[in-house]
């Protein structure tokens, strides 16, 4: 029961976290909105550990991999996520970004020599084609088709990341100080992208002074729910196994939709296609969570 209440949870934050961002990028563009949000989440993750955790550390490969992780997610992957929910819409980008357990078995087939049995190329059969369902519908924009490729490499690299967390975990069994140190490699790879990309915007800290206040504290909701999405994550899988947790954390699309629908109908458009699209996603990802284990 433990395990159902704290995985439910982290549905509830991450699609509550993913669908906030919408409004930090009225303010700001994603990338320095990607850092800021970043900040906010590792803020959160410091006192977590300050007041739940210790600082112990006996492995040093623990560390190193976890930052290996971090730079593909949260780092690159909150970039990828705010551009797809700067493109479409948090409910369509949280969608297709649930197609992560997709490519996280592609990648697993390839090159760690996994055989997973039939019930898991079911999932990716459904998985797949909710993404092309959605993604197949009429934009506005004809530039809007291309805008898919942000969402699905945010999944990708959600599915990716998770293969250094793995191994950084054997050396590093901590479940607050493994995000600390995941979250820290990303923060460090949005920094360095971010002063690269202003070098010749007004100086390499241009992207730092030309934030505004306001849109600033706009992403402090997104960093707070997604580092409290990570221990309740974590916390779940304490109590019970990953084929009871992981099916329900993916729900998190069904909460940025609701919240859309609610909220944001003007801007964004929820239809039966995404609803449908959302539905079959999740369906997939509950076949490959169980056929893998």
């Amino acid at each position: 029961m433990e395990a159902i209440l704290f995985a439910l949870l982290t549905a509830c934050c991450i699609g509550s976290a993913d669908f906030s961002g919408h409004f930090g990028l009225r303010h700001i563009k994603a990338l320095p909105g990607a850092f800021f949000s970043l900040f906010f989440h590792f803020v959160t993750i410091v006192f977590a550990v300050i007041l739940m955790s210790s600082w112990k550390v006996a492995d040093w490969r623990g560390p190193v991999f976890m930052l290996l992780s971090g730079i593909l997610h949260p780092g690159l992957f909150f970039f990828v996520l705010l551009k797809a929910i700067e493109r479409l819409g948090p409910a369509r980008a949280v969608t297709l970004k649930a197609t992560s357990h997709f490519f996280g078995v592609a990648i697993a087939i390839l090159f760690l020599g996994e055989r997973p049995d039939a019930q898991v190329f079911v999932g990716i059969f459904l998985a797949v084609g909710g993404v092309m369902y959605l993604t197949s519908e009429k934009r506005e924009r004809a530039s809007s088709k291309w805008s898919f490729i942000f969402p699905l490499t945010a999944a990708f690299l959600s599915g990716l990341a998770p293969n250094f967390a793995k191994i950084g975990l054997r050396y590093l069994p901590n479940p607050m100080l493994g995000p600390f140190f995941a979250v820290a490699g990303g923060i460090v790879a949005l920094t360095v992208i971010n002063t690269f990309l202003s070098r010749d915007e007004g100086g390499i800290f241009s992207w730092l002074l030309k934030s505004s206040p306001r849109g600033i504290l706009m992403f402090v909701p997104m960093g707070i729910l997604a580092s409290v999405g990570h221990i309740f994550y974590f916390t779940a899988l304490i109590y019970g196994p990953v084929s009871q947790v992981l099916p329900l954390v993916h729900t998190a699309p069904f909460v940025a939709i609701l919240l859309s629908r609610i909220l944001i109908q003007e801007h964004e458009r929820v239809n039966y296609r995404l609803v449908l699209s959302a539905l079959c996603i999740f369906l997939g990802v509950v076949l490959i969570t169980v056929g893998k284990a």
